[in-house]
This record gives C-alpha cells, structure tokens and sequence, in this order.
C-alpha cells in the first residue's frame, strides 16, 4: 500500500503521455505547414522577413531537444505518423499550403514581373545574385532543420542546436506569429525555490530547492522542521511502561523532535515539461516525548526513531509558479508525513 500511495503521481500522470506525443505530432505538422508555405513564398522570390525564418529555426530547435529528452516512447502509430509527416515534407508535399497562401505568393510574383525594370542593369542583376543565394540558403537552412528532426532516441546526440548565424543577420527569436515580438530563448537550466509546510500530530515548516537541465532533468534537495531540539532522560513505551522497569507518570506535557532532509531526482516528467514526478531518500527525525511530573522526558520509544526515510512527490507548474505535493515516509516508526510546496521557477 505504501509503495502504491508513493508511486501514484507517476502511475496517474504516465497515462497522459499518449495523448502528450499527439499533441507533439500536431504541433510538427503545423511547423511543417508552416514551413512549405515560407519556402514557397522564398522560392517565388517573395521578400520575407529573417525574424519570420527565425521564428520556425527555433521551433524546430526545441522540438528536436524535446524529442531526444523526453521519457516514454510513441506507440507504432505514432512513430509512422511522425515518419509521414516528416517525409512528405522533404519531398515537397508535407502539408498542402492553403489556397490563400498559394495565391499571395502568385500576386507578389506578378507584381514583381510587372515593375519597370532598374535603369542600372548591372546593379540590379547584382542585386537579383544576392537575393538568389540568400533565399538559397534560407531554403536550404529550413530543409535541413526538419530532416534532422527524428523519432525519440533513434538520433545521434548533438552538441547543440544549429545555428543560423551564418544565414540571418537577427539573433533574436520570434513569437510563432511571425509578429516581430521578441520573446526569450530556451533556458538550459532553472531554479525552482519551495516553501514547504507540512503536518501530521504537529506542524513544520521548510523549503526546497530543484535544479532543472536542458530539457527537463533535474535534481532536488529538500529540508523539514519543527524547530525544536529537546533532549530526553529516559524512554518508554505509548502504553506508559518504562524502559528497565517501572511506570510513566506525567504531568500533560508533549513535545516532538522533527527534522526530515531529503535528495533525489526526477523520475517522469511529461512532454512539455511542466509536470514532473520525483522520488528521493535522506534522513529523518522523529520523537514524540512525554513529561513526567517531575519535570525529564521521555522519548515515546515505539512511535520515535532515527533513520532512513523514503520520499515521492509530484510539480505541476503555471507558467513561473509552481506547486508540489509530496510525501515523507520513516520505514522503522511507520510513519507519513504529507506535506505541500509553493514555489517560484527563476
């Protein structure tokens, strides 16, 4: 029961994974899409703007990184969908362009035909040499981005993404409506900071810290307290019998020793990155102490302990803030602590 009830983010949150490589799928037919259009629109010699070429370069770039990392794998269905896709587009065909596309691109030619030509032959025929090759390599920049985008764990791992430095004279990137609105690039690595609360028979109170890699690897350490460090002169059993002999005599008085430090990784994440499960280890306080009517006291010996405790929790993040439910679990006292985490993503 106990392994179920750690292990039950990640049984829950993995029957989502098929539905996560479906809407991956979408999204690579739509860049494809997007793709052949801009390639269309290159090739008839259509001016179009680098953030717009840009903009594609660094979907394809994340797609790919997403891919390579992500946990899980496509079902046959999937995987021969993500071969079609693919495919169709490097010959020619990947998805059909609009019509409205289609004809903006046959208006832009024929407005082009239709000007007078520049006085200055050789300068415009200079000129016409450097649109060609540029256009050339844009093309060509496009179709290479989408071929080396392959099935999850089927490809070379490469040192980075591929850059377009030698081809766009903008190094910034584009939101996907070719809008001119900057936006940030990916992040190799974030910080999630975490305050923790957490309570069974007191309350107590920490914080956390999660490193996460390039995509979604990452690390976590974690610290639990009730803040409180008091000493005992002798132990007993919950049923007031003492260690060695004799009987418990208090005055009401309890008080609980507890402290919890906590390690581990990610073990499931989805494919977008934003929910996570982790699982970890460390070392755990806790006592549970009586007062005597003379004023010593004594560890509650059959419902305290030191030792190694067990610990599975899950991150759901909306956009910078982040939440965590997770669980502490001491093997050697049986006991579960559940506790809740807010957090903030830098």
């Amino acid at each position: 029961m106990l392994i179920l009830t750690l292990l039950f983010p990640v049984i829950t949150l993995a029957g989502n994974q098929g539905s996560d490589w479906d809407r991956v799928l979408d999204r690579y037919q739509e860049i494809c899409g997007q793709c052949i259009v801009l390639r269309d629109r290159i090739t008839a010699g259509e001016p179009v703007s680098d953030k717009a070429v840009t903009s594609l370069l660094q979907e394809l770039t994340q797609l790919r990184n997403t891919l390579q990392s992500a946990s899980g794998s496509m079902t046959a269905s999937q995987k021969a969908r993500f071969n079609a896709i693919r495919d169709s587009y490097l010959k020619g065909n990947t998805v059909e362009t609009d019509k409205k596309s289609k004809e903006t691109v046959a208006e832009s030619v024929a407005e082009t035909a239709a000007r007078p030509a520049d006085s200055n032959a050789d300068a415009l025929a200079d000129i016409q040499k450097k649109i060609r090759a540029r256009n050339d390599s844009l093309v060509n920049l496009l179709d290479e981005m989408v071929a080396r985008v392959d099935v999850p764990n089927t490809s070379a791992p490469i040192s980075g993404p591929i850059s377009s430095e030698n081809v766009l004279s903008e190094k910034r990137t584009y939101d996907n409506d070719y809008n001119g609105k900057p936006v940030s690039g990916l992040r190799s690595n974030e910080i999630e900071l975490y305050a923790l609360t957490a309570y069974n028979r007191i309350w107590s109170f920490g914080g956390m810290l999660v490193l996460r890699g390039e995509p979604f690897r990452s690390g976590y350490i974690g610290v639990l307290s009730n803040f409180s460090n008091i000493g005992h002169d002798y132990s007993c059993s919950s049923s007031g019998a003492i260690d060695g002999g004799g009987v418990f005599w208090g005055d009401g008085g309890i008080a609980d020793n507890e402290l919890f430090i906590t390690a581990g990784l990610t073990v499931w994440h989805n494919i977008k990155g934003n929910i996570s499960a982790y699982a970890g280890t460390g070392y755990g306080i806790n006592e549970r102490l009586w007062r005597d009517i003379s004023g010593k006291w004594a560890m509650v010996s059959d419902v305290s302990g030191r030792g190694i405790v067990l610990q599975g929790m899950a991150s759901f993040r909306f956009g910078k803030l982040c939440v965590m439910p997770n669980l502490i679990y001491m093997p050697s006292t049986n006991y579960l602590l559940p506790s809740l985490g807010v957090g903030y993503a830098f």
